[in-house]
């Protein structure tokens, strides 16, 4: 079935595409080296990230703990950033000591040192979703946050921009996704979807979502071709850039994350579901997985496997669907 952790688990990326060993770097197989992102259980918990670098055959707990006693680790992405350094960088939620400015931290060694980086210099914002956090590579990472802030690092995550501070919107941001470079869409609460096709040098409004629920996930494929999951169980797509939107999916409770392999085949975690889809969103297709299950977020291998995590009342689930 999969991991049972000690506390619920909001995210899971994978570090990393699965390529032979040689000239480009160390061998790496096929959702070999994965991470997860876990919540704090109150003020005085830890949130004890965990590795695999056996495509989950074993979880091991990092050495290091990225954040304090009673602070979640809500979003994370891990990118290379050489042939053989990958780079995992984590976002907090809100924290114990709720004066702080929004911070992460990113650690080069599977989490047995931390560097910690307040993305802002004051202010009292965190990431809200597992969506929160997004990565081309280390040179194009995008964070978005409460307050209607979108911040940008070109760096591996040591500095930080911001590319808009609350003026497109004043809700908070749950998730961001950019299909390459240029062109990206991000969604918050109150319906609101907002895209760039400049990197984030400015970004504008699109149609709002129908009954302006709160958007929490978000898939590009290109710079008209978008999909967004809201809180409600529904999934849009649009095909114009955000213009016109259509229901394609309707769901249970909320659509927590959307991830696809391909233009064809992806996955969507509805509450406590998980679903495929073979023809590009046309149809989808309950997996089978345990009962009782609350499902955060979704990484997908290939058109056949993908790694589900969340929460079984208190207890955090990690499982392979193949």
């Amino acid at each position: 079935m999969g991991l049972q952790a000690q506390t619920e688990i909001y995210d899971i990326t994978v570090c990393g595409s699965a390529q032979c060993g040689g000239d480009c770097g160390n061998k790496i197989g096929l959702c070999q080296n994965m991470f997860l992102a876990p919540k704090a259980n109150g003020a005085t918990d830890t949130a004890k990230t965990m590795i695999t670098t056996d495509t989950g055959a074993t979880w091991t707990e990092t050495a290091a703990l990225p954040f304090d006693v009673g602070e979640s680790v809500v979003s994370t992405i891990c990118f290379y950033e050489d042939k053989n350094v990958k780079r995992i960088i984590v976002v907090r939620g809100t924290e114990v000591a709720a004066t702080n400015p929004i911070e992460i931290a990113y650690s080069d060694d599977d989490g047995a040192t931390w560097t910690s980086v307040d993305v802002e210099a004051s202010g009292t914002r965190w990431a809200v979703d597992s969506g929160a956090l997004f990565a081309l590579d280390a040179k194009h990472i995008w964070l978005v946050s409460t307050d209607g802030y979108i911040f940008f690092s070109a760096n591996g995550g040591i500095s930080w921009t911001t590319q808009d501070a609350g003026l497109v919107t004043a809700g908070d941001y749950s998730a961001i996704h950019f299909a390459n470079a240029n062109d990206g869409f991000a969604v918050a609460a109150s319906g609101v979807v907002v895209k760039t096709d400049d990197g984030g040098t400015t970004w504008v409004t699109v149609t709002a979502i129908t009954g302006t629920p709160t958007v929490v996930s978000v898939y590009t494929f290109d710079e008209n071709n978008v999909m967004v999951g809201d809180n409600g169980g529904d999934l849009w797509r649009s095909w114009d850039g955000g213009t016109t939107w259509t229901q394609i999916y309707t769901g249970v409770t909320s659509i927590n994350d959307i991830a696809f392999i391909n233009d064809f085949v992806g996955f969507i975690c509805d509450g406590a579901f998980v679903l495929r889809t073979r023809n590009g969103g046309e149809d989808w297709e309950r997996v089978t997985m345990p009962t009782g299950t609350v499902w955060n977020a979704i990484a997908g291998c290939d058109e056949n496997t993908a790694y589900a995590v969340g929460a079984n009342s208190a207890v955090g689930m990690v499982v392979k669907l193949a």
